[in-house]
């Protein structure tokens, strides 16, 4: 009796044992299925997070071949999954000058080196270039290397943008050095050319001692005048004669200067009395000068006329000499390059006529050019 009594006991015992061993085995496979189904839930936490980026992701196996991608990398490298399947190496899509820097680099990370970004040119499948910065790290399961992950940032635009911007520094500097080469040209070459034509007359004999110190004079004015031009060049300011008297003013004095050779006449008629902006008077400025200056040096004209009209809403600047009009060769030269690009700065329409001399005629809307 005794025995079965020990018999059903350790049937009760072995029975309680395979209870308890259930029980923590039913608690164990719960814990590993909640441990899956929260990897799933990160991992779909992940892949929406990283289909969020507006960059590309990327892992490579250790032999370098693209093991995954997001949307992003998919667009950029115009490849598939089946492509991946067939084994793509990312390496093959850098330039070819830069594969062996990218499998250098690679390796170094695989082997736990640090990557800050490095810089290539990557082409898609269809050839399509984009300059890009990879980021990488190492992939490490249960200790043992099995690649690396990171991203991949499309900056073409930004290099594109520093194109640009190196474009437009460049052109502005092209720019001013063309406006100072016009400004060289325009302000003080024909006060050089009138500084000449006094000395050439105080060098004649029929110049009277009296005669010849007031060319001096003059001479004297006008290279102070060009001292100060060459300063405005210099500070990029007005001519100083403009800056303190005004447009009409200015041109005035210097047609009167010139006159004071005796070589040549001026008739100067203003029926406006307009204040233009200071840059819209340094060009029509520029202009008048330039045409006196090539009127001296080539028509063998008597008299130089200018004028200024209201008409119709519009400054009409009228210059005519009695020489013996252009000469078009000479007209390619810098100096009519010159005009004809101040008067496209003001917005005006101009005409160069042949008849009787030279008459040149600037047309500009008043809405352009007053303060």
């Amino acid at each position: 009796m005794r025995f079965h009594q020990l018999i059903e006991v350790g049937l009760l015992l072995l029975l309680l044992l395979a209870i308890i061993y259930i029980w923590q085995q039913y608690k164990t496979i719960k814990k590993l299925n909640k441990l899956r189904k929260d990897s799933r839930r990160i991992k779909e936490r992940y892949m929406e997070f990283i289909e969020l980026l507006p960059l590309t992701v990327i892992e490579l196996g250790p032999e370098g071949k693209i093991t995954f991608l997001n949307s992003v990398g998919y667009d950029m490298l115009e490849i598939t999954n089946y492509d991946i399947e067939q084994g793509v190496l990312l390496n093959e899509m850098i330039l070819k000058d830069q594969q062996q820097q990218f499998t250098e680099d690679f390796l170094y990370v695989l082997e736990g080196g640090l990557n800050k970004g490095q810089e290539y040119v990557l082409r898609s499948k269809s050839g399509v270039r984009y300059s890009i910065i990879i980021y990488f790290s190492r992939i490490i399961n249960n200790r043992v290397t099995e690649g690396v992950r990171g991203v991949i940032l499309d900056v073409s635009s930004i290099k594109e943008l520093e194109r640009k911007s190196f474009q437009v520094v460049i052109d502005t500097e092209e720019r001013e050095r063309k406006r100072f080469s016009e400004d060289l040209h325009d302000g003080l070459g024909p006060m050089l050319s009138t500084i000449k034509l006094y000395i050439n007359q105080m060098n004649k004999s029929i110049v009277s001692d009296k005669e010849r110190m007031e060319l001096l004079d003059f001479t004297n004015d006008l290279i102070d005048e060009a001292i100060n031009s060459t300063r405005t060049i210099a500070n990029n300011i007005l001519p100083s004669s403009i800056g303190d008297n005004g447009l009409w003013s200015a041109i005035t004095a210097f047609c009167n200067n010139i006159e004071q050779t005796g070589t040549i006449r001026f008739v100067l008629v203003n029926n406006t009395d307009l204040h233009f902006s200071k840059n819209v008077e340094n060009s029509i400025y520029r202009i008048i000068i330039e045409l006196v200056n090539n009127t001296i040096k080539h028509a063998q004209a008597e008299q130089i006329n200018i004028s200024f009209e209201l008409e119709n809403e519009t400054v009409k600047i009228e210059y005519s000499d009695d020489g013996v009009g252009i000469n078009y060769e000479l007209g390619k030269g810098l100096g009519l390059k010159n005009i004809k690009n101040r008067c496209k700065s003001l917005n005006g329409q101009y005409r160069i006529y042949n008849e009787d001399g030279m008459r040149f005629e600037l047309i500009i809307p008043i809405v352009e050019i007053i303060e």
